[in-house]
């Protein structure tokens, strides 16, 4: 039979691997190295170069970059960490010395705390990113309206090719 330790040891270092591939891939998705990242004032929406991120203003594109690369940082350290936890947690059964086994609970709980405090902040700044995403969309969304005309945030004309109710 399995000790408990070794079970959970696996189980953690397998999601931990998991989670590290995942990352990888989506850095690649997000970032990738052969895109031209530059603003096309006539297609925004375009891609160049095969590029997997559509482009968008200057600024915002950099924030864009900006964000995916801590995302990317912050994730790739809670997957490590979490694969350390998995392959440290069988040993606290080997280790006789009362000092030592405090040091290593010690270990395990500072790793645990840091990968909740990482957790917490990915939470946070996903959360920042995605308001100022949508701030930045209904901005232009409203910009596209403009207060003179007939039409209203509230009121849109049909399009033609829909039937009258």
């Amino acid at each position: 039979m399995i000790p408990w330790a070794s079970l959970a040891s696996l189980i953690l270092v397998s999601i931990a691997v998991l989670g590290i591939a995942r990352h990888l891939r989506n850095r690649r998705d997000h970032l990738p190295d052969h895109a031209t990242w530059y603003v096309d004032t006539t297609a925004d929406l375009e891609l160049k170069d095969d590029a997997a991120v559509p482009l968008a203003p200057r600024d915002f594109q950099e924030a864009q970059r900006d964000f995916y690369r801590r995302q990317f940082r912050r994730r790739m350290q809670g997957s490590i960490m979490l694969g350390a936890v998995g392959l440290l947690l069988p040993l606290g059964g080997w280790i006789e010395d009362g000092m030592l086994n405090l040091a290593y609970l010690a270990l395990l709980l500072a790793l645990v705390g840091w990968m909740l405090m990482l957790g917490i902040a990915d939470l946070v700044a996903t959360r920042h990113h995605f308001e100022r995403v949508r701030e930045q969309l209904l901005a232009e969304a409203l910009a596209g309206v403009r207060p003179d005309s007939d039409v209203t945030a509230t009121q849109a004309k049909p399009r033609p090719d829909t039937p009258e109710p």
